[in-house]
């Protein structure tokens, strides 16, 4: 007997199911899946793949967070280099969840790994990603330099140990080589330490943005 090649996109659905986790969910009864690949979920269900995942949709009133990595570093080199990549992340937070490290790791990767490791930028040019080019792309006044007189958002870190350390197993690990941040001039990371005395109200707030 001759063995059938597989249709196209089998090997896709597979591969991708093999690298996307389950990042959170809802109900308490299913809580236990979370962290596991959604690969393992299906095959310990029993059921066939699509049956199993919209039972788990249903189950949780579409309220499953996945989380998806897939993708090479060294493919992303030459769009962080470009003169009009501004460096942003986002991410939904659960406290208990396994989210994106992302939401820990994001501006680390780009000052340590991409910077000094791979050299796809300069260190200047990274940190004016990260801040002064993202202030006046979107028009936040006073914000994005550190300039008298204007909101003293500031980090402080160091260029040779700066790293992320999340991953997707354990995506809740603050990065390293970050000394001090602060958000409005009040300090919420001192000493490489995260302080659990803020002030209130807290220095942060929502930033609207204007049309010229």
């Amino acid at each position: 007997m001759t063995a059938r090649a597989p249709a196209a996109g089998e090997n896709l659905r597979h591969v991708a199911l093999d690298q996307t986790h389950i990042a959170w969910l809802p109900g308490k009864e299913n809580s236990r899946h979370q962290g596991q690949l959604v690969s393992d979920y299906v095959a310990e269900t029993g059921l066939p793949t699509p049956e199993a995942l919209c039972n788990l949709l249903i189950e949780e009133n579409l309220g499953v967070l996945l989380v998806m990595h897939q993708g090479d570093d060294d493919l992303i080199g030459p769009f962080l280099a470009h003169d009009r990549y501004m460096m942003g992340s986002d991410g939904i937070y659960h406290e208990d969840g396994a989210i994106h490290p992302r939401q820990y790791g994001s501006a680390a990767r780009l000052l340590g790994p991409a910077v000094r490791d791979k050299g796809w930028l300069t260190l200047e040019d990274a940190v004016y990603k990260l801040s002064g080019f993202l202030a006046r792309r979107f028009g936040l006044t006073q914000r994005g330099e550190l300039r008298e007189g204007w909101y003293a958002d500031v980090v402080v870190f160091d260029p040779d140990t700066i790293t992320d350390r999340a991953t997707y197993r354990d995506p809740h690990q603050l990065a390293v080589g970050v000394e001090h941040v602060l958000v409005n001039g009040a300090a919420i990371i001192a000493g490489g330490q995260p302080v659990t005395e803020l002030p209130s109200p807290l220095p942060g707030r929502a930033l609207k943005f204007k049309q010229p």
